[in-house]
């Protein structure tokens, strides 16, 4: 195994990294340490709530919960797009750069017992190994634009297991072709390209969540007897849920109560669908956004 400088200019193993360690990284921080390979990094925290509030509108098992989570989802994804495009309009992103995702590097507020700080945006989407935001010059600007993937909406564990079931069933995935089509279409030195970011939005990121959100759905009832999507009995535990409390279900045991994580999908499926086109996709709406990232990037 060769090495090699990395970017902090300390002689490491010449190991490509990928999304989640690579085989035998582990082992290698402990063998090395932090002298020449850095432990894996926290979480940012970013400026919000710190913890939940003291009382949540609902529930821990009403199913309203999901319909604003779901919808911000879609506004943050929109303002991730459109920083994409800026930093390319800009020449800060490479037309051909190798796009991915990694686990959330950036947070805004943080859980309890109950309740975990679900983030709105799947991942973190990487260009070159590196976070998108890190490719803006130190400053607002590179606050602004991690601020759309740090944002958490706070919901009870069982909603956020079916929230990781999403990402890992392919939300996170479908981050890449989008991101990708605007580094590749966006012209340097011109306008944010409206059409474009709705395009790949709309083509591109939005049917990826959706068919996410059908994986991880077949995923939670692979060992019940399954919902049919058109079932009523599904709508049925839902209405119940929302009016009863927690009473014998052990939220901190998600795993035990597939069935309800399968119902949660479900109607998150519904949602994503009936919810295509966020307002935020709205050409005034990418026009407005675009204008906060001019004016937090004066020196760019």
């Amino acid at each position: 195994m060769g090495w090699k400088l990395n970017e902090f200019g300390l002689l490491v193993p010449d190991t490509p990294y990928t999304y989640g360690p690579p085989v035998g990284l582990n082992r290698l921080r402990k063998v090395l340490g932090s002298k020449y390979m850095f432990d894996k990094p926290g979480r940012e925290k970013l400026p919000g709530a710190a913890k939940p509030p003291a009382h949540l509108p609902f529930d821990a098992l009403d199913f309203r919960y999901v319909e604003p989570h779901i919808r911000a989802r879609g506004e943050e994804s929109l303002r991730v797009l459109v920083g994409v495009a800026f930093l390319r309009s800009k020449g800060l992103l490479p037309r051909d750069g190798a796009v991915s995702y990694t686990g959330a590097q950036y947070q805004r507020g943080s859980g309890n017992d109950n309740y975990d700080a679900a983030h709105q945006f799947p991942c973190t989407p990487t260009v070159n190994s590196f976070a998108v935001p890190h490719f803006a010059p130190y400053g607002r600007l590179r606050d602004t634009l991690a601020l759309p993937l740090g944002v958490t909406t706070y919901l009870p564990k069982l909603f956020n297991y079916a929230d990781r079931l999403f990402e890992s069933s392919g939300g996170c995935e479908a981050v890449v072709e989008p991101i990708r089509l605007i580094m590749h279409d966006q012209k340097e030195g011109q306008p944010v390209h409206v059409t474009l970011v709705q395009k790949a939005e709309w083509d591109h990121l939005f049917p990826g969540y959706i068919e996410a959100y059908r994986t991880a759905h077949r995923l939670a009832n692979a060992d019940t007897a399954g919902i049919d999507l058109l079932d009523p009995a599904a709508l049925d535990r839902m209405f119940e849920a929302a009016l009863t409390t927690t009473g014998g279900i052990d939220l901190a045991k998600p795993t035990q109560h597939m069935e309800m994580v399968g119902d949660i999908l479900w109607f998150s499926l519904k949602i994503a669908e009936g919810n295509p086109r966020p307002a935020a996709s709205l050409p005034q709406e990418i026009n407005r956004y675009t204008e906060d990232l001019l004016k937090v990037a004066k020196n760019v």
